[in-house]
């Protein structure tokens, strides 16, 4: 009966490090997708709040505008490990305003013409939170 349980415990021991092993090996090379591990989010309509252990990758939020129509942007990001960019696009997916990791604060932002704005956070092996809160 011995041999059994030192058979049956070694190969439970064995299925644990293979386990760690894979996915160790999907986080490292998890390169050009998104990938969160452990994370935690509460997001709605105008709210995007996230914490997470690990993030590698993109989340966006679409937001429909009229021309001259104000975009109001409450941010804050806290980044233990990596970087972490959130970026605000116009409809051609140009840059109008980029927040960096470890910010907050708040900004107007107003449309140049009608069209899809796009809130952009890219995680570059980063571990910590964000919150971005939107209104017109």
């Amino acid at each position: 009966m011995k041999s059994k349980s030192k058979t049956i415990a070694a190969f439970i021991i064995f299925c644990i490090i293979l386990s760690l092993i894979i996915s160790i090996s999907i986080i490292k090379f998890s390169n050009g997708h998104t990938f969160t591990f452990m994370s935690a989010e509460k997001s709605s309509s105008s709210r995007m709040k996230v914490s997470y252990r690990y993030f590698n990758g993109t989340d966006t939020r679409k937001i429909s505008l009229k021309d001259s129509e104000t975009l109001k942007i409450d941010f804050i990001s806290e980044v233990k490990e990596g970087k972490l960019v959130i970026n605000i696009l116009d409809k051609n997916d140009k840059i109008l305003k980029t927040f960096d990791s470890n910010a907050k604060g708040n900004e107007d932002i107003k449309a140049t013409s009608d069209g899809e704005y796009t809130i952009k956070v890219e995680g570059y092996k980063t571990r910590g939170s964000y919150e971005v809160n939107w209104s017109k």
